[in-house]
């Protein structure tokens, strides 16, 4: 859900206790995302976001990759506000416009300020440079020109806020307001907020519903919601932060569930594509195998023709004759050729059914082995992180199956597969192979032969590590309930788990990363419960 003016108050008074910022760093992590290091009391992040449904403004925690790409507009964003000092910061009014003003030494060592105003509008968000003579420098969205008599935001116009609704402020609530529209009456309300007030009147007193919404620093996060306040009225579990870090919590998982999506599209598109292909190839492979595994006809219809040669001359499409048993069959015939003729082709046509019993064999189990290597590949990419996913573009480039987006100019420095690592005790670890790379390297490059390997029976699915110097019964479980998790089997009941040393394992020559042969093994069965490996989870 997008930061409404009551929220974006408290947010814009957080950073405003924090001031003056001396802007160190400026990057752009995605589109829509910018981010500024900068340091006052403390060194810390400003995050802007102008992105449609996500725009917002707070101190962030998190460490964002950078784009490589230069954009236009954050190389005007350098050349300006590099070493500059944000020395002001303040919210028109309630609504979702944030203005700062910045201060830095211009090529003649003059001080300057300029101003910049956050738009955070929706789908219309913006992020508009403005110099001292109140003229529109660039913005992230560009919209009108200078002929426009409409609200424009085009280099070299002058700026104009947009319109007031000309709204009460919060701070005039009153008993009376329980029974209106509160958002047509004040300003800065989402609809969530709106309800939640609505429903404390029946109960509290205006003034402290006013002053929880004009003095709280906690968020308090219901699911997919969020406000300054307890959502009280949705009756739902609500977990509390501080503001700022509630803000990082709740757009961290956002955006990478966003990110996600975004990033493997394509990827489950090559997946479920060939996954598609090869099951729709079996049915006809195995219908092949059983005409060819019953092909004794063909021999026997060439043994009748050759006897009965002198009865099947050239020019007939079929001719009935008397076969072994003594009842009548009706051959079909080749009317170019004679009775010999056509016996040939019935014994070359019983040699290739014969000769393809072998390659059908083949073909079969390489079917099954691609259904289940791509059905492996959609388990581990639906429950990937971005680390995960980039690993499985990785596998499906070196297969041929995608083509690598990456600039051949671009090196970059291979690291190790993002397997999820516990440190269960001081003498035990754990490692868990999400994908098959993270599989094949765990299995056959850091675990040890004595090291235990657990994984799910008769499926795909994670190669789970352990380094013990004392296995015990907890041990044993939490790795049972990682393999059964990270499996095809994870929303099945009574999951087989095989384990065994690593010793045991062996590479198959020809197959994918990942697959074992295992020369022995024990078992045994859990029912999944992802509240035993919860805790132990990123």
């Amino acid at each position: 859900m997008p930061i409404d003016g009551i929220l974006l108050n408290r947010v814009v008074n957080n950073i405003k206790d924090e001031l003056p910022l001396k802007i160190n760093k400026i990057t752009q992590p995605t589109k829509y995302d910018f981010t500024f290091d900068v340091y006052g009391k403390k060194r810390t992040k400003l995050h802007i976001s102008c992105h449609p449904v996500l725009n917002r403004i707070h101190f962030s925690d998190l460490k964002r990759q950078p784009n490589l790409e230069l954009t236009h507009f954050l190389s005007i964003l350098r050349k300006y506000y590099d070493g500059a000092i944000i020395q002001n910061i303040e919210q028109i009014g309630f609504d979702r416009i944030v203005k700062m003003t910045l201060s830095f030494r211009d090529d003649m060592g003059v001080i300057v300020e300029h101003t910049i105003v956050l738009e955070l509008m929706g789908r219309n968000a913006n992020f508009v440079l403005i110099n001292e003579d109140g003229k529109i420098i660039d913005a992230f969205k560009r919209s009108g020109n200078f002929e426009s008599n409409t609200r424009a935001t085009f280099p070299g116009g002058m700026y104009t806020y947009p319109d007031a609704l000309n709204k009460f402020t919060i701070d005039n609530l009153s008993i009376e307001d329980k029974h209106i529209s509160l958002r047509e009456k004040y300003e800065g309300l989402s609809p969530i907020l709106a309800k939640e007030i609505s429903f404390r009147l029946e109960t509290e007193a205006p003034e402290t519903i006013i002053e929880t919404l004009l003095t709280s620093d906690t968020l308090y996060v219901s699911e997919h919601d969020f406000h300054i306040l307890p959502l009280t009225h949705l009756e739902k579990e609500i977990q509390s932060f501080p503001l700022m870090a509630g803000l990082d919590h709740y757009y961290r998982d956002i955006e990478s569930e966003s990110n996600i999506k975004s990033y493997t599209q394509d990827l489950l598109k090559v997946i479920r594509r060939e996954l598609k292909r090869s099951k729709s190839k079996l049915p006809k492979l195995l219908d092949e195998l059983d005409r060819a595994e019953n092909s004794e006809h063909l021999k026997e219809t060439g043994d009748l023709l050759l006897s009965y040669h002198t009865e099947a001359p050239n020019g007939l499409k079929k001719v009935t004759l008397n076969n072994w048993d003594g009842s009548e069959i009706t051959i079909p015939l080749n009317i170019k050729l004679n009775g010999i003729q056509n016996a040939n082709d019935y014994y070359k046509r019983y040699k290739k059914a014969k000769t393809s019993l072998k390659y059908l064999h083949q073909q079969i189990e390489i079917t099954q082995d691609r259904i289940d290597y791509f059905t492996s590949l959609l388990n581990q990419t639906e429950i990937a992180s971005l680390e995960d996913a980039q690993e499985i573009r990785e596998e499906l480039i070196e297969a041929g199956l995608l083509k690598e987006k990456r600039k051949p100019s671009q090196k970059q420095k291979k690291q190790r597969p993002n397997y999820l690592l516990i440190e269960f005790d001081d003498k035990t670890t754990i490692f868990v192979g999400k994908n098959n790379l993270q599989n094949d390297a765990l299995t056959f490059k850091i675990a040890k032969k004595e090291d235990l390997w657990f994984h799910a029976a008769q499926t795909f699915g994670a190669h789970v590590i352990m380094k013990t110097d004392e296995i015990t019964e907890p041990k044993m479980e939490l790795c049972a309930h990682l393999a059964a998790y990270y499996s095809n089997a994870r929303d099945s009941a009574n999951v087989e788990i095989f384990y065994t040393q690593v010793r045991n394992l062996k590479k198959i020559p020809g197959k994918q990363p990942g697959m074992v042969r295992i020369s022995s093994q024990q078992s045994f069965f859990v029912n999944p419960n992802y509240a035993i490996i919860e805790p132990y989870l990123p």
